[in-house]
């Protein structure tokens, strides 16, 4: 990451928790002004560092949606760029990770039908880079923010 100092990250990881919070809220619990954490917020989108924003949605009842996690054996651990590419475009996928070990990556999946894990699960098998999968269903989360940076 690029120069990122103590502010930054408590920035990042209040934006983590909760993407809407007011600037002056932001600013007040960092202790930076309103334009200071403006300036800072920009400079983080610029470089890269946050790409975006996004709602968390419920599927209407109770439940917070469903999760899974998807782990991709690849035919060669440097083909991973193709499969990166039609991850990024489908919407359930919440998080894509290069792994150690001999699975190469690891996909975090929000979804909200069964079905729709089924067809995400069809896309990826058809990628002629991907020789295997595991696929496994979140029972019960327990810690909603485990991949996130910590402060």
């Amino acid at each position: 990451m690029p120069d990122m100092d103590a502010i930054d990250r408590n920035i990042l990881a209040i934006l983590q928790r909760a993407a809407r919070t007011p600037l002056s809220s932001l600013a007040k619990m960092v202790g930076r002004s309103r334009t200071a954490v403006q300036s800072r917020i920009t400079r983080l989108e610029k470089t890269g560092i946050i790409r975006g924003y996004h709602a968390v949605l419920n599927s209407g009842g109770d439940t917070q949606g469903l999760s899974a996690l998807m782990i991709l054996y690849l035919h060669e651990r440097t083909q991973a760029a193709p499969v990166i590419k039609v991850l990024e475009g489908v919407p359930e996928v919440v998080g894509c990770y290069r792994v150690t070990g001999e699975a190469d990556l690891m996909v975090a999946l929000s979804y909200h039908d069964p079905k729709r894990l089924h067809e995400i699960g069809e896309t990826i098998w058809s990628l002629p880079e991907v020789k295997e999968s595991n696929t496994l269903v979140v029972l019960k989360t327990f810690i909603e923010s485990l991949f996130q940076n910590p402060e």
